[in-house]
């Protein structure tokens, strides 16, 4: 086995109020053949992550996926329910009170089955009804574990035309009938906007490619054949809160900092197991603590041809 020396400089805080402090340790094992591997504690460092989430992106998504048809239910299997429903106009999404709010024109053939199946014989009356309106919802914000979730409800919807239904051909007004009636497809509306917000704010693949970049060693000295290395431990996570025109959350990564002399370290990062942990808090600051690491021969080699040919002295002495 082969000895190595170690420099750990511990206990080393970058505040964003720029407070700071410093000591600095070092270990030394025995240089000998025999000697085992140097085992050494590396204190974590805590590294804070602010995310936003921009809700016109959130918007363009939304409308790159409604381009024009927004639901389809073909059978009238389950539920004696027909439905499609298309996007009249553009969709709108803003901030209201920390909830999201979206404007959804929209327009709305429904067909309706009344009756049963006896004897062999279909015994049954179909209606059609067809809407056209704008309906608004609003929708909480939450995250769980990668997945930015909402809870949709409707609560206005404003007629460009007066509901209707089909009876011998002609289409019958109907509106003081439908109101009570909106569940047959507010439901699906609510649902499936919640499931397109949240396709819009998966923001797992970016983040782990981001961290992926700042966890893959980089040099910071080819002089001094010096290379850092960040490797995760936990990442940590606020509940996501709406903040003027985004969504916002906070992320902490608990982490171990190397320095290490010689060749390019290994990544040491595994996208397959990071997890979120939900907090209430995480700090506005950054605690780096750096270990920094280097065999002998590597130390050797390096002093050798940096301060080959230097003179030290001081007086008479060198």
């Amino acid at each position: 086995m082969r000895g190595w020396f170690f420099l750990g400089i511990v206990g080393f805080f970058f505040f964003v109020s720029c407070k700071s402090s410093q000591k600095l340790n070092t270990l030394k094992p025995e240089q000998s053949m025999a000697a085992s591997d140097l085992v050494y504690d590396n204190p974590n460092s805590f590294i804070h992550i602010p995310i936003h989430i921009n809700l016109k992106d959130i918007e363009t998504f939304t409308n790159g996926i409604y381009k024009d048809v927004i639901y389809v239910d073909d059978s009238f299997e389950d539920d004696n329910v027909k439905m499609t429903i298309w996007k009249k106009d553009p969709i709108s999404i803003s901030n209201e009170n920390g909830k999201i709010k979206t404007i959804l024109p929209l327009k709305a053939q429904i067909f309706y089955r009344i009756g049963t199946s006896r004897f062999g014989f279909d015994l049954y009356d179909i209606r059609e009804f067809n809407l056209d309106a704008t309906i608004t919802l609003l929708s909480d914000v939450g995250l769980t574990n990668w997945e930015m979730k909402t809870n949709t409800s409707v609560v206005s919807i404003q007629w460009h035309q007066d509901p209707s239904v089909k009876v011998l051909g002609k289409n019958v007004p109907i509106t003081n009938l439908i109101n009570p009636a909106l569940g047959l497809f507010q439901r699906v509306i609510e649902e499936s906007l919640d499931q397109t917000i949240a396709a819009s704010m998966d923001f797992k693949p970016h983040v782990l490619d981001a961290l992926e970049q700042v966890c893959t060693p980089f040099q910071m000295s080819e002089t001094y054949e010096s290379w850092l290395r960040i490797v995760p431990v936990e990442l940590y996570t606020t509940d996501a809160v709406l903040e003027n025109k985004s969504v916002h959350f906070t992320m902490g990564m608990k982490c171990v900092m190397e320095t290490i002399v010689g060749s390019e370290p290994e990544l040491k990062f595994n996208r397959e197991t990071i997890r979120l942990k939900p907090v209430t808090y995480i700090p506005n600051a950054l605690a780096a603590h750096i270990v920094a690491i280097s065999s002998y021969e590597d130390a050797s080699r390096l002093m050798t041809r940096n301060f080959k040919g230097e003179e030290f002295g001081s007086g008479n002495r060198k």
